[in-house]
């Protein structure tokens, strides 16, 4: 019985699980919310593994130990017109809708 009872724990919660996954764009626009987050604006929709509900944009939480050097080379990016991959995991729900968020970043060599 506690076998059966820890499958259907580990199956239940396994529903629930975030989806985490690379997204790779060009940079249309960066933006400062008021929140503290950095909102990034691709030119077109990325992979959204996570389903959240902004499928062009991700953010970067104020409190994140390597903000200030994800917004600089993603202005780097956006500047030389490169394209830049982030690693995403679960949604920030803000604005009546929900943003994809930021934990690494990187320029790609296009």
């Amino acid at each position: 019985m506690n076998k059966l009872f820890a499958i259907v724990i580990f199956v239940v919660s396994s529903n629930f699980a975030q989806a985490a996954g690379t997204i790779t764009g060009k940079i249309h626009s960066i933006q400062a919310r008021e929140s503290g987050y950095i909102e990034i604006t691709f030119e077109e929709t990325h992979s959204n593994p996570d389903e959240c509900g902004q499928a062009k944009k991700v953010v970067i939480p104020p409190t994140h130990v390597a903000k200030d050097e994800i917004v600089s080379f993603s202005l780097a990016a956006m500047a030389q017109g490169k394209t830049s991959a982030y690693y995403v995991l679960g949604c920030y729900e803000q604005y009546n809708t929900s943003y994809p968020i930021a934990l690494t970043g990187a320029i790609k060599n296009n």
